[in-house]
């Protein structure tokens, strides 16, 4: 009898846009796809209600990540604010493995048309030590699992 595969932890992945490896992310969720349905009730048919399809759609998704001398997010994010103008990446979502003491990329997520659309700096607090998170949601036009 074979042994079931052990899962794989969530603390190994890289996110990057375009050219950009955004390694230093602590946290990345809005990895998710939904289908919206409608609900059809066929006259004299009271034991049920059809759900049919009627469209997809993505949540934003979502990056933390601890504020270092790289300000390449806020710079992202600031083209629109001060010039108005938008930039659109591509970019993928990498979970990662360590197997023969070595990342293995495990599973991938593409995604495409991507932009800034809120960033949030960090909590500031003298009473309490922690890290300081900035956090930048990013609207896109859809996810696709990559094959490894």
């Amino acid at each position: 009898m074979s042994r079931a595969a052990d899962p794989y932890l969530n603390v190994h992945f890289r996110v990057s846009t375009g050219e950009q490896p955004l390694l230093d992310c602590a946290e990345c969720t809005g990895l998710s796809l939904e289908v919206a349905t409608e609900e059809y009730h066929e006259g004299g048919q009271n034991a049920f209600s059809y759900k049919l399809p009627v469209a997809a759609s993505v949540p934003n998704l979502v990056l933390k990540r601890g504020i270092t001398s790289d300000a390449a997010l806020w710079e992202w994010f600031a083209k629109y604010v001060d010039a108005g103008e938008i930039e659109l990446r591509d970019g993928q979502v990498e979970l990662l493995a360590i197997e023969d003491d070595a990342e293995k990329t495990v599973r991938a997520w593409k995604f495409t048309g991507a932009y800034p659309a809120k960033w949030t700096g960090p909590e500031l607090n003298s009473m309490s030590a922690g890290v300081a998170f900035e956090t930048v949601e990013l609207v896109h036009r859809g996810i696709r699992l990559v094959e490894s």
